[in-house]
């Protein structure tokens, strides 16, 4: 069990015993924009950019998240972080300054040379790359721009070449495949391409839905056989089940769904979420998510309150008492995605053992 996962435990067993802790991790959803014009993304309004956060907020954000005691950082999706690259790397620049350990989700189209050498002098610690084709026609055209699948690969390389030309071993380089009807059947080439471009992790995650016109990229039926049995043939391979969350993958859907339907404790032992008791999401507006899939509903807002006071405040202790109390919201089932719910069953075995161990 790595230091993370037994600050987690400790963290839960007190907030099971009634004692309020802080969030271990804090992310943020830097901006809605987005060089990229996927065909299974929302698009955005310019116009709503102008309403983002800016630097000042994020220092004001971090000091506070640095004096609650947060040592982890993710910059996630929701439109992509570096279309807004100063803004971004301002961010990264301030979560090293606090010894923040910080991983970035991008597309990786928009790096160039002085932000990589950056990354790397710096010890970054995670980016990790979306890669949904095996080659630039899969790739592009679900990206919606031709030259992305390019781009993408070239920072990968660039990013190789200067760690080993400065000696460095960070930032460790992953990348993650979105499962859709147009790209399912390249998962064993995405290896090869990803084994050529040196990545030691890969992942894939399920498509989740968020408006009816995007039920075109789901999978059917006999797509889904087709899959399960790539990834049962692939992961007979040693080296491709230690790399990848193929397994996982498998069992997910399933288990998500018997936590949401069968578990009926009202307990933290038993909840099926664990977000809100951890997990600070700040959305590139200045909300405050339970969740960072919870893009409606309950959200707070920063204004003069501080990291500290919404965290302990009315607003996530009523958030926490509904899934103590399997107030299940559709959302919740319709839309949680492959890494929150696997997350959470992780965290779910995990108290368990060590409950169990006490």
């Amino acid at each position: 069990m790595g230091n993370f996962e037994k600050m987690l435990l400790n963290n839960l067993k007190r907030w099971n015993l009634s004692e309020k802790k802080p969030p271990l991790v804090v992310s943020f959803r830097i901006t809605r924009g987005c060089d990229l014009r996927c065909k299974f993304c929302a698009p955005f309004k310019e116009s709503d950019l102008k309403k983002e956060l800016k630097i000042n907020d994020y220092k004001k954000i971090l000091q506070e998240a640095h004096n609650l005691g947060i040592q982890y950082c993710a910059l996630v999706g929701g439109g992509e972080a570096l279309y807004k690259k100063k803004l971004t790397l301002q961010i990264i620049d301030l979560t090293k300054k606090y010894n923040m350990v910080c991983w970035l989700v991008t597309n990786g189209f928009n790096f160039d040379e002085k932000s990589i050498v950056h990354l790397v002098n710096i010890g970054f610690d995670t980016v990790l790359f979306s890669i949904d084709g095996s080659h630039a026609k899969t790739h592009d055209y679900l990206r919606g721009v031709t030259g992305a699948f390019k781009k993408t690969t070239h920072s990968i390389q660039r990013f190789n070449y200067w760690k080993k030309r400065l000696g460095k071993v960070k930032p460790t380089l992953k990348v993650q495949t979105l499962i859709l009807k147009n790209n399912y059947r390249e998962i064993e080439q995405i290896l090869k391409l990803i084994k050529r471009l040196k990545i030691q992790h890969y992942t894939i995650n399920y498509f989740v839905p968020q408006f009816k016109e995007e039920n075109k990229f789901l999978l059917n039926e006999k797509e889904e056989k087709g899959l399960t049995n790539i990834l049962k043939k692939l992961i007979k391979q040693k080296y491709i089940k230690r790399m990848t969350n193929f397994e996982d993958y498998l069992k997910v859907k399933q288990i998500i769904k018997k936590r949401y339907n069968t578990n009926n404790k009202k307990d933290l032992l038993s909840a099926y979420c664990f977000q809100p008791w951890y997990h600070l999401n700040i959305s590139e507006d200045g909300r405050i998510n339970v969740c960072p899939e919870w893009n409606r509903g309950d959200r707070k807002k920063m204004s003069h309150e501080s990291v500290k006071q919404i965290w302990f405040g009315r607003h996530f202790d009523g958030f926490r008492k509904k899934i103590i109390n399997k107030e299940i919201s559709g959302f919740c089932q319709n839309h949680c995605n492959f890494s929150v719910a696997l997350e959470n069953i992780r965290i779910s075995n995990m108290i368990k053992h060590g409950l169990r161990a006490r």
